[in-house]
Order: structure tokens, then C-alpha cells, then sequence
């Protein structure tokens, strides 16, 4: 970008200057657009920055005098900063490579080049600008036009470069010399004016392709590109009223520096977001990100850093462009560099392996799922909590009378049917001669807490056993209400613990028996609220057991009385010990110190399960081997399952779970924990409910009450949950009832089965299923189901299958060619019958190392497969699959929609052919499983253009599979 020494270069470097702070603050943002704070200021800035940004650039584009050097310069900057960026992109994300699609920011390089050349055809004209803002709204609508090439974005922002090419200097140089005082407020204004219309389009529910320019997901949405067009073209006016002419400091070389700084910084962003994945209070996250990119402007902003980029570019493009003898020689060198760049990037975006799989799920064996339907089980819920509006919801005008059963409806179930249940009974039953819940929290109120009786009984109608009181809010009604809430609950039966009378009170051991295991209860909080260390230290230390952190001088005696806890509780020589703990920051996914420290000392001193709670967030589940009695065993800490229901569901607080601990009954040890995620719900008028997902995916009555909007939602909350808890971002389609997770990692329960003997029609297929002993199922990463957790598309039918041994013999991104370099280890499977679903990848790859480029070819493959296998297994069956089909728009194909169907086409009829020559049994399921698709929603089946999803995906490929299995028996 060419230099002008005169006062328009300040005005532009200005403006510059703020968008590229703008660019690099969104891009820290990015990562964490699911908190609701940031996505509007996130959504604000990518409304016009970019647009902004190409306004800018078109402008100072007429200034360039070397124009081939300018645009080989930015030729040469997007292979050398894109081609790492994509290799990041692969490895990390699951994105394919190629040199066709810029990865992140990148994309505005290759506008920049196409720009640049396309003005240089054009004159200035605003007819031309009215038809480049008529066919980028007009492009929306045409879903091939996408990312390939970025053209969807040259075509989106080009009206923009356009409308700036068309600025002349002598314009502006007229505007700024014409400006007074009262057009800094006009500039205010209009940029106000952009602010309220940028919260007016929020209401759209804006999604990343409407910010990206890409095809648009309704037709309706390209009135969100004209409001986009209509906010830029507002900011655009307030800058060229309100921005200074003169040079204002860092700012000014940040926008001189704008190039450098844009292609350097994105790892930034991407490594801030790789360290603090779980960040998700909105005042530390813009803190964070306002800081960060801050620190990222000095950085890369500096005169020196840009300097010594531009020289290199320079340097590259002269050796480019020029014939002298050094010139040749840098050439040789940096065209040999890019050469082998484009080789492995070529080699590897040609590669059937392109597409990176997802974690494949461990299966729990029939024997681990024994032992868990045998094993003792305790169910713990966390916070019980009830804030002002919640008790007033539950308020029945008819009966005078607060009834809460309504809050554990859904979930009570999941709680009644473990064999002992815990809750942390958050504040006290205050009784009616106090006020209940005084705030909703974050209302500016003091919170004291203090709950109605009939609370008590709807968390004992519930099934929940016991609660601890030992809690930050144990004191907001006083001493009084600490032995009320006692009271209270011993009339109704429930066990407690944490808060006591005397000292007598407080050194008595709590001990359960669960079929003949004894199980030992303690349980501790940091202080409560409005009362001091010295209170409960030096004071009234019988009240509750308190924790603090090691800065306090009060840790040492907290450190003792726990020993002396532990002491006296392995004098009742318990089977396990029970720590219920409340303590950790609030709303964050993490642990900190204090939850560190104390697991760590509680471990130490004998804990066999850790129940935290007070984060109001999920976080993990950790498991530790100790030593015990000589021998190790198996210890396990469930750091917080986040609310059981709380009206303040900022910060994911609407994201909790259920959280059950597996004990064996006859080793007395921990086996592994179970997870029941739940959304907090409330409908108008209506109260907060724990709803299971499962439930909400699952139950007819239930699923009736939310919207698709609120789906959304839910869709965040399971990924919240598993992600963090159980370290597996599981999908709504992966939803079980609960979710298991072993020392060894998560483990998944086989998916539900086809029941076999009701299966129509009763055909070939089906025959031949039935009466096999060992079935191989062979094939790429549909049948490995290494896209969806590891469900296989043959799920359904080998779970129905109980007398038979089902094998997998699967590599994602296989086709013919590969199968037959396995040939040898397929055949080593020794099975009856074998089913080989291939070639997909053949016709969507078109590499000729890896793939059948022919019909021919592909049956050719697959006789070779036969003939290797029929070696080994002379009376082995064979079911052939057809390829499975490829929707239009995927990513991974190397020819058009167009092309790609007519061979599906012709190699379906080849393998047809193959089959009926041979007397192998041909199954085509395509026409069923098109009309399924054709009729439903994509992601009601499928996970993306070809792979099914775990639930209705498998149980249509498994269906599909039977219907079209042959003739009928």
C-alpha cells in the first residue's frame, strides 16, 4: 500500500488504526461469542470493520504507484502466512487442506489481489456501484458461491473497495479541510445512530455466515446483509466527520503498521483461547480481550517490525519480478521454498485421509455394564437454592402455601433411584416470621437467603437422602436460623449435616450403611457471608467446620481440625470416606487454588469421593489412585455439578447436571461416576425447573414445551456439560440418560438395536444377517464412525444381534484401493460374512494413488478384496453396499455436485453388476435414505454432508440397509 506524505495520510492512518484494534479484539472475542455479553459487542464489530476496512483499502489502492509489485507483494504474504495457518487448520480443527480456501483472516489478502486487479478494469462510475451492491446482495442466494477462494466475501464487501476507489483526493482533501467542531458531534451521532441499529439487527439472532458473507441459510437473511450495508455505510460517515486529521500517537502507527499487524496476529488470539477455554464471565473475558489486544498493537505495531516485513516482501517481489543475477538467485530460492510448500500442501489436500476424525467414543463391555448395574450407587445434586423470584413462583394462591415439588419433576427420577441421594441445602429455613429470599442476585440487593419449610419436603418427596448445610449461607438468618433449619429438617426426616448446636453435636460421626458398606460423611465450607474468619475460629468454631485459604492465618488450624476429623473417623473404620465441600470461584469451569488445595490435603488424608459444590458452573471430575491399607485404590472428585435450579442462569448457570458415583459392592471402591446433564428451564408464569436433555430429547410432553430458538440452547448447555465435566463434547445426538465416565476415560453405551425378528420384509439381507456367527463390517469412516463419536452405521443392527459375534474392520477416508492393501488383515478376521460399504471416497477424492478412478477400477478392487478373502474363508458371504451417497456443497469432493452424481451412478451399476456375476448379495440403500433426507431437516440425520448422526442417522442407514437387502425369503 503506497505512502502519501500529506495530512490524509494521518486521517487514513487513524482509521486504520481503529480497525485494525477492532480486527484483533474481535478475533480474541471469537472464541467466546456463546456468552451473551460478548456476542454483542462481537456482533457490533464485525458488522462493519470489515466492510470498513475494504472502504479504506480501496481508497488508498488508487494511491499505489506500482501496482504488479504492490499486488505480487500481497500474493507472496498470503502463501507465506496462510499455507501455516492451514496446516493449523488440519491438524487442529478437522479442516481440510487446500490452497483454494483461506484459512481465518486471510481471506482479505486474496480480496485485496482480486480487488485490485478488477478496479483496474473499471472506471468510476456510480452505476457500477449500484450493480457491485445489487449482485452482492444477489450472490447470497447462490450456495456454491462460498469460501472457495473467498469468493463470497470478494464479491460481498466489494461495493465497499469500490465506493472508496471512487473517493478521489481531491474529495477528501476537501471534506477534512471543511470540517468544523459541530461535525465531530454530527460524526458522534451517526455513530450512535450505527449502535442502535447494530442492537435492532441483534434481534435477528445474527449467526457467523450472515457476518461472513457466506451463501445465506434462509432467504430471508439478505435483509441482514443490507442492514449490515446500511450500519457500515453510518460508521464510514461518522469517521470521515469525526476522526482527526493530525497524527494521535500509538493509534496513528498502528494504522501505518495496519499489514504487518494484520497478517502476525492471529495465533494470538488462538493461543489465548487454547490456554483459557473455559472463561466465560463477560467483565473478565472483555478485560482480558481489551488487554490482550492492547498488548497485541504495541507488539506488532511497532515502525521496526513493519519495516523489516515490508523489506522482505520487497525483497521476495523484486527476486519475483526482476531478471538480474541476485535477483535470479533469491528467486530460485524463495520459488524453490514455495514450490515444496505447494508440493506437501498439494500431497496432502489430495490425501483420502484429509478428513480429520473426531474422538472415537470407548464402548462399555457387557461386563463393565454388570458391574454397574450392580454396583451400590449415590446420587449428589448440588446447590439447592432458592433466590427471591423462585420462591415466589412457587407460591399456590388457592392453598396459601409454597409448593416446590414442580422444581424436581423431571429430574426426580434420576435422584429416587439411587441408592443414597446428597443435595447442599444453600441457606436456611428461616421460617415465616422472616423474609424469604431478599434478591434475585446482581440486582443490587443484599442477598440474605432463607427458604420456606415446604421446600424441605418437596427435596424429600424428590429422593434426595441427605444435605449439607455447610455453606456460605448457613449464617443469613443468624444462629437462630441455623438451629430452625436443623430442627426443620430432623421433623421431616431428613439427614443432615455440616451445621450443629454444640461441640458434642459436631464431633459425632455421620455414618451410612448401603448394603453392607459403611460409608463416613464429613463436610466443610469456607465462611459464610457478613461473618469473619475470627467468628467461626475463635468464636463459635461448634457452628459449622470452616476451610480457608493458605494466606489466611487461620489455615493451620483449619489444616488441624480436618486431620482430627480424619482421625476420628477411621476409629469407626469406615469402608469409604465422604467429603461434601463447598468451596471455589463462582461461574467459572475450573478449579482454583482453594478447591486444589483442599482436594489435595482431603486425598491425602483419606478421602475416597470429594462432592464440591458454590461455583453455580460444572466442572470436572477428577479421579486419583491412593493408597490405602497398603494397597491403591480408587478415588474420585466431582468438583462441582454446577446448580440444581437458580434463576440466575448468567454465566451457564443454566448448564447443571446429576452426578452419580459408582461404588463396588464387593471391593468397596470407587467403580466410576455417571452424569445426567439438565437445563434450567422456566416458562412464563411458570417455575425454574431441572429438566434432563435427555428427557428433553426424549420425552413427548416435555420436548412439546421448547422452542427450536430454546433448542439452541440446549444444544450449548449438553456441550457445556459433557465437554467440561467429562472432557467429551458430545452432541445432542449422542444423548444417552446418563452418561459414564471410568478412570480410563468416558465410555459410551452401545447404541439401542434393531429388534431383528420384527425387522420387514424378511429378505435376503436380513437372511443372511440372522444366520451368520461372525460378521465382519468393512468399510470407511461411516462404518468406523470416526465423524460421530464412533457409532457406527451398523450399530442398530449388530446390538440386535445377541448370538453373534459383530467385528469392525473400518479406516476413515478408506476407498477400494486401501482396502485392498488391507486386504490380509480383513481376511485374518475370519468371518462368515462379510459387509463392505466403499467407494464413496472414490469418486469424492479423485486421487489416483488412493482411489478406483474408473468404474472398472472399483469392481476390479473389489474382486481383488474377494478373491484374498475367499482364500483364507472359501465359504465366506458377501454383502455389498452401495456407495453411500455425498449431498451437494461437500467440502471434500474434488468434482461438481453434477459430476460427482453421475458416477455415484455408474459405479452403483458396476458394482450391481459385479455382484450378480459373482452371486454376491447387492444392497443399494440410497433411494430410501434420499427420500428420508429429502423429507427432514439435514441435521435431523446427518452430522455434515455424508456421515450420520449417532441417534436417527444410524437407525435410517441400518433401516435402509434391510429395505433394500435383496428379494424377499
Amino acid at each position: 500500500m503506497g505512502a502519501v506524505k500529506s495530512e490524509r495520510v494521518y486521517f487514513w492512518d487513524n482509521t486504520k488504526g481503529i480497525l485494525i484494534f477492532l480486527v484483533v479484539l474481535g478475533h480474541f472475542l471469537l472464541p467466546y461469542r456463546s456468552v451473551p455479553e460478548v456476542k454483542v459487542i462481537f456482533d457490533f464489530i464485525y458488522l462493519f470493520h470489515m466492510p470498513a476496512f475494504a472502504f479504506v483499502s480501496g481508497h488508498l489502492a488508487q494511491l499505489v504507484s506500482d501496482q504488479k509489485k504492490s499486488i505480487l507483494k500481497l500474493g507472496i504474504a498470503y502463501l507465506i502466512f496462510n499455507i501455516p495457518m492451514m496446516f493449523y487448520s488440519f491438524y487442529y480443527e478437522g479442516l481440510p487442506l487446500t490452497l483454494l480456501t483461506p484459512y481465518y483472516s486471510y481471506w482479505f489478502i486474496v480480496a485485496l489481489v482480486a480487488w485490485r486487479l478488477i478496479v483496474l478494469a473499471l472506471t468510476k462510475s456510480y452505476t457500477i456501484l449500484f450493480a457491485a451492491f445489487l449482485i452482492s446482495i444477489l450472490v447470497g442466494f447462490r450456495q456454491e458461491i462460498d469460501n472457495v477462494l473467498a469468493l463470497s466475501r470478494i464479491i460481498g464487501f466489494f461495493p465497499f473497495f469500490y465506493a472508496g476507489f471512487m473517493l478521489s483526493e481531491h474529495k477528501l482533501k476537501d471534506l477534512l479541510s471543511q470540517r468544523k467542531p459541530k461535525h465531530i458531534f454530527y460524526g458522534c451521532s451517526f455513530f450512535l445512530m450505527a449502535v442502535l441499529i447494530g442492537i435492532q439487527i441483534s434481534t435477528f439472532n445474527i449467526v457467523m455466515s450472515d457476518l461472513l458473507f457466506f451463501p445465506y441459510t434462509n432467504p430471508l437473511r439478505f435483509i441482514i446483509r443490507i442492514l449490515i450495508y446500511l450500519v457500515t455505510c453510518v460508521v464510514l460517515i461518522s469517521m470521515l466527520l469525526a476522526l482527526p486529521k493530525m497524527a494521535i500517537g500509538p493509534i496513528t502507527t498502528w494504522g501505518r503498521n495496519s499489514l504487518t499487524i494484520f497478517v502476525l496476529h492471529r495465533y494470538i488470539p488462538l493461543i489465548f483461547a487454547a490456554l483459557f477455554p473455559h472463561i466465560h464471565d463477560p467483565s473478565v473475558l472483555l478485560a482480558a480481550s481489551f488487554l490482550g489486544s492492547i498488548i497485541t498493537m504495541f507488539f506488532l505495531g511497532s515502525d521496526k517490525l513493519n519495516l523489516k516485513l515490508n523489506y522482505i516482501l520487497a525483497t521476495l517481489a523484486d527476486s519475483l519480478a526482476n531478471p538480474g543475477y541476485k535477483q535470479r538467485l533469491t528467486r530460485v530460492g524463495v520459488s524453490g521454498f514455495l514450490s515444496v510448500s505447494i508440493f506437501i500442501t498439494a500431497l496432502l489436500a489430495f490425501n483420502p485421509l484429509g478428513e480429520k476424525p473426531n474422538a472415537i467414543h470407548k464402548v462399555l463391555s457387557n461386563q463393565q455394564i454388570q458391574q454397574l448395574n450392580k454396583s451400590v450407587s449415590i446420587a449428589f445434586v448440588g446447590d439447592l437454592i432458592l433466590l427471591r423470584d423462585q420462591v415466589r413462583e412457587a407460591y399456590c394462591d388457592q392453598k396459601n402455601v409454597y409448593d416446590f415439588d414442580d422444581v424436581f419433576s423431571y429430574a426426580k427420577k434420576y435422584v429416587s433411584d439411587a441408592d443414597f441421594s446428597i443435595g447442599v441445602l444453600e441457606g436456611p429455613l428461616g421460617g415465616p416470621d422472616k423474609l424469604y429470599s431478599t434478591s434475585n442476585y446482581g440486582d443490587g440487593i443484599p442477598l440474605f437467603l432463607s427458604f420456606p419449610d415446604s421446600f424441605a419436603d418437596s427435596i424429600k418427596n424428590a429422593g434426595i437422602n441427605m444435605v449439607t448445610l455447610a455453606n456460605n449461607h448457613l449464617m443469613d438468618m443468624g444462629i437462630e436460623g441455623v438451629i430452625r433449619t436443623r430442627n426443620v429438617l430432623d421433623e421431616k426426616g431428613i439427614l443432615h449435616i455440616g451445621a450443629y448446636r454444640n461441640q458434642n453435636e459436631k464431633n459425632k460421626i455421620k455414618i451410612i450403611e448401603l448394603k453392607g458398606i459403611r460409608i463416613a460423611v464429613l463436610s466443610y465450607t469456607f465462611p459464610s457471608n457478613y461473618y469473619s474468619e475470627e467468628y467461626f475460629f475463635d468464636e463459635n468454631p461448634e457452628i459449622t467446620s470452616v476451610i480457608v485459604d493458605r494466606s489466611s492465618r487461620y489455615f493451620k488450624k483449619a489444616l488441624a481440625g480436618v486431620r482430627n476429623d480424619f482421625e476420628r473417623v477411621k476409629k469407626e473404620t469406615p469402608d469409604l470416606i465422604v467429603i461434601l465441600a463447598h468451596m471455589g470461584t463462582q461461574f467459572i469451569h475450573e478449579t482454583d487454588k482453594f478447591q486444589q488445595t483442599w482436594n489435595e490435603i482431603f486425598i491425602r488424608e483419606g478421602a475416597d469421593i470429594i462432592f464440591g459444590c458454590h461455583s453455580h458452573a460444572v466442572q470436572p471430575i477428577e479421579f486419583v489412585s491412593i493408597e490405602q491399607n497398603g494397597s491403591k485404590k480408587q478415588a474420585i472428585i466431582v468438583n462441582s455439578p454446577g446448580n440444581f435450579v437458580n434463576s440466575y442462569v448468567e454465566h451457564n448457570g443454566d448448564a447443571t447436571s446429576i452426578v452419580k458415583i459408582f461404588i463396588d459392592p464387593d471391593m468397596k471402591s470407587v467403580l466410576g461416576a455417571g452424569i445426567i446433564p439438565m437445563w434450567t428451564h422456566a416458562v412464563m408464569g411458570g417455575m425454574h425447573q431441572a429438566l434432563p436433555i435427555y428427557d428433553i430429547l426424549f420425552n413427548p410432553s416435555l420436548r412439546d414445551r421448547i422452542s427450536l430458538y430454546e433448542m439452541d440452547r440446549v444444544k450449548e448447555v449438553q456441550s457445556i456439560v459433557t465437554r467440561v465435566m467429562i472432557g467429551a463434547d458430545l452432541s445432542l445426538d449422542q444423548a444417552q440418560e446418563i452418561y459414564y465416565l471410568l478412570p480410563e476415560g468416558y465410555h459410551r453405551h452401545p447404541v439401542r438395536g434393531i429388534d431383528l425378528e420384527r425387522v420387514l420384509p424378511n429378505n435376503q439381507a436380513h437372511g443372511l444377517i440372522k444366520k451368520s456367527q461372525r460378521i465382519l463390517f468393512v468399510g470407511d469412516s461411516i462404518t468406523e464412525g470416526s465423524k460421530n463419536g464412533g457409532y457406527g452405521w451398523y450399530e442398530p443392527i449388530a446390538t440386535g444381534l445377541s448370538t453373534s459375534t459383530i467385528l469392525k474392520a473400518a479406516w476413515g477416508g478408506a476407498t477400494s484401493k486401501i482396502l485392498v492393501e488391507k486386504a490380509d488383515q480383513i481376511s485374518a478376521f475370519m468371518a462368515d460374512l462379510y459387509v463392505i460399504a466403499i467407494g464413496t471416497n472414490d469418486i469424492r477424492y479423485r486421487d489416483d494413488r488412493k482411489c478406483a478412478m474408473t468404474p472398472e477400477e472399483y469392481v476390479q478392487n473389489l474382486d481383488q478384496l474377494t478373491r484374498s478373502i475367499l482364500q483364507k474363508r472359501p465359504n465366506a458371504k458377501f454383502i455389498f453396499v452401495a456407495p453411500w451417497p455425498s449431498l451437494p456443497g461437500d467440502p471434500f469432493s474434488k468434482v461438481s455436485n453434477h459430476d460427482k452424481q453421475g458416477m455415484f451412478s455408474e459405479y452403483t451399476k458396476s458394482l450391481k453388476s459385479f455382484c450378480d456375476q459373482k452371486g454376491f448379495l447387492f444392497v443399494d440403500p440410497t433411494p430410501y435414505l434420499a427420500a428420508a433426507i429429502d423429507r427432514k431437516p439435514i441435521n435431523f440425520f446427518l452430522i455434515d454432508h455424508i456421515h450420520p448422526n449417532a441417534a436417527e442417522g444410524l437407525f435410517l442407514y441400518s433401516h435402509s440397509f434391510f429395505l433394500a437387502g435383496g428379494k424377499d425369503l
